[in-house]
């Protein structure tokens, strides 16, 4: 079995982790059998990684979907590239895939309550730019207008 890192890769490990050496060694002996742990360490702080969550933030990050990662008292986070953070322990719990999906078609993760909602500034973009395209219609067409306000006039 042989290991393959590309040199993008490498940059990767080096821009997310300090301890990038280490966790490469450390993957490369997990990929050949070898019951090692991936203790990684940002800015201080050091948490475990699965194998897993390991080979999706180098790719991610290699692919440019991923900023950064960082840590506070509590948590630690990814960050990606427009500005959306999730915690480490959602990525080793959910799919990789899904969650690169949800964060391309507008949901947000809230960290204080832990969950995803869809970001509420593209729906009210939305339904700024339904009510422009419909008062468009209305005010183009006269019979229309005049419907409306027969209707909304009091009787």
């Amino acid at each position: 079995m042989y290991l393959r890192v590309s040199w993008k890769n490498e940059a990767a490990f080096r821009y997310l982790f300090d301890n990038w050496f280490s966790l490469l060694i450390r993957y490369a002996l997990i990929r050949l059998g070898f019951n090692v742990k991936l203790m990684a360490k940002v800015n201080g702080c050091a948490f475990e990684l699965s194998p897993e969550a390991f080979g999706y933030l180098v790719n991610r990050a290699s692919s440019g979907l991923i900023k950064l990662i960082r840590c506070n008292d509590c948590d630690v986070f990814v960050i990606y590239m427009n500005g959306i953070r999730v915690p480490i322990k959602e990525l080793e719990k959910s799919d990789a895939h899904d969650i690169d999906i949800a964060i391309k078609n507008g949901w947000v993760y809230d960290l204080t309550n832990g969950f995803w909602f869809k970001n509420i500034l593209d729906l009210g973009i939305f339904a700024i730019l339904f009510f422009k395209s419909l008062m468009r219609v209305i005010m183009s067409n006269w019979m229309l207008r005049v419907r409306l306000l027969l209707m909304l006039a009091p009787t």
